[in-house]
C-alpha cells in the first residue's frame, strides 16, 4: 500500500495528513484486535521445534522478578523503553551527522547503520526468546515490529509540516520498500509451505532474504 500511496500520489487531508498514512494508523489497530482474537482462538503452534537443553519460559524468570508484583513489572517495563527512545535520539542525530559528512546520503545510513542500531534490541529479544523455548514470541517479535514500523508512518505525518510525507520519500526509499516487502512475502511464503531443506544451517527462506538483503545493501551503495 505505501508503495502504491508513492506511485500514484497521496490524497492530502485539511489537517496536513495523507489520507493513506491515515488508513493505514487505523488498520494497524484493527490488526491488532484482529491477531488477539485470531491467537485466543486458534494460536500459532511451531512444528518440528528443535530440542533444546535450555529451560522453558516458566524455569527462566528470576526470582526477584517472579515475586514483584504486576504493577511493578509494568512500571519497569515502561522505564526501559523510555531509556531506548532516549537513545534513539540521539542514534538518529547521529546517523545524520555520519551522512553528511561521509556523502553517502541519508537513505542509504538509515538502511544500514541506522537500521542495524535500533534493530539491535529486537535481535536480543529474538534469540533470548529462542533460547527459553518461545519459538511464538520471537516470530510475534520479528512481524510485529515490522507491523509497527509501517504504521509509525502515521505519526511521522502528522509531525511532517507540509504536504503529506510519502509525497517527499525519494527514489531509494521506495526500493527500500520494494525489499522489504519482497524480504517479508518470502518469509511469509517460508510459513505457509515449512520446508524442511536447509542450506547451511538456516533455511531457504532465510537464505533468500540474507540474498536480497545483501543486493539490496549493494543497489543502495551504488547509488548513493
Amino acid at each position: 500500500m505505501l508503495i502504491g500511496l508513492h506511485a500514484v500520489g497521496e490524497f492530502s487531508l485539511p489537517f496536513g495528513v495523507g489520507l493513506g498514512t491515515l488508513f493505514l494508523g487505523i488498520a494497524y489497530v484493527g490488526i491488532v484486535f484482529m491477531l488477539r482474537e485470531y491467537d485466543r482462538n486458534a494460536p500459532w503452534v511451531p512444528i518440528e521445534v528443535p530440542e533444546t537443553e535450555e529451560p522453558l519460559i516458566g524455569d527462566v524468570v528470576p526470582r526477584e522478578l517472579d515475586r514483584k508484583a504486576f504493577p511493578s513489572l509494568v512500571w519497569g517495563f515502561a522505564m526501559l523503553s523510555g531509556v531506548i527512545l532516549i537513545c534513539a535520539l540521539g542514534l538518529t542525530a547521529s546517523a545524520a551527522a555520519i551522512a553528511e559528512q561521509t556523502g553517502l546520503g541519508s537513505s542509504f545510513i538509515g538502511v544500514t547503520l541506522l537500521a542495524s542500531a535500533t534493530s539491535l534490541p529486537e535481535v536480543s529479544t529474538t534469540f533470548a526468546a529462542v533460547r527459553i523455548g518461545a519459538h511464538s514470541m520471537a516470530i510475534s517479535n520479528i512481524f510485529g515490529s515490522n507491523l509497527l514500523m509501517v504504521a509509525l508512518v502515521l505519526p511521522a505525518d502528522l509531525a511532517y509540516s507540509g504536504a503529506p510525507i510519502l509525497g517527499a520519500i525519494d527514489q531509494a526509499t521506495a526500493f527500500a520498500l520494494v525489499s522489504g516487502v519482497l524480504v517479508t512475502s518470502i518469509y511469509l511464503a517460508g510459513l505457509l509451505i515449512r520446508s524442511r531443506r536447509t542450506i547451511f544451517g538456516m533455511g531457504i527462506d532465510s537464505a533468500l532474504v540474507l540474498v536480497v538483503y545483501a543486493m539490496t545493501l549493494a543497489v543502495f551503495y551504488h547509488f548513493s
